[in-house]
């Protein structure tokens, strides 16, 4: 090092990593799966689901990533946004009408308008739906909003 400065690096945090995880209000409410490879969760339409919550890892990431640094975002809306993405992910071997888009719109539709401004719809379907083969499955077993409405989209209360 030149003029003698000494490299204290490895035995000194790194700020922007303290200065993170002070920021994230999640991180004692919420316990986060390992991110797997892009090989390994992009390999079969179901993915890799550590923790057989039925929410591919890389998704509970992603969402996380999304929230953690918003204070409005509580691990209840967090655990709701988990279950929209369920609603959203096709069986490994796509089953006809067991995905309904209504039910994951009126989920959505029903978490507060603050976390909705955070994560859009579209963010947890795309997602979710990063594969062709995740696109197709879900498809393949979705029961189409359009044809099941003919006056308007309306959730029960």
């Amino acid at each position: 090092m030149e003029g003698g400065a000494k490299d204290n690096s490895s035995e000194t945090p790194n700020e922007a990593e303290v200065l993170l995880k002070s920021l994230d209000h999640l991180k004692d409410k919420v316990t986060l799966p390992d991110l797997p490879s892009n090989m390994e969760q992009d390999a079969t339409i179901s993915g890799i689901d550590t923790n057989n919550n039925h929410v591919r890892d890389e998704i509970e990431q992603a969402i996380y990533q999304a929230v953690m640094f918003y204070d409005e975002v509580s691990a209840d809306d967090y655990n709701s946004l988990i279950k929209i993405a369920k609603m959203f992910q096709p069986q490994a071997q796509p089953i006809p009408d067991s995905i309904n888009q209504l039910e994951i719109h009126c989920e959505y539709i029903s978490l507060p308008e603050k976390v909705r401004d955070i994560v859009s719809f579209k963010f947890l379907k795309l997602s979710t739906l990063n594969t062709k083969e995740r696109e197709r499955g879900y498809k393949e077993s979705s029961v189409d909003i359009y044809e099941e409405l003919e006056g308007g989209l309306e959730c029960d209360s």
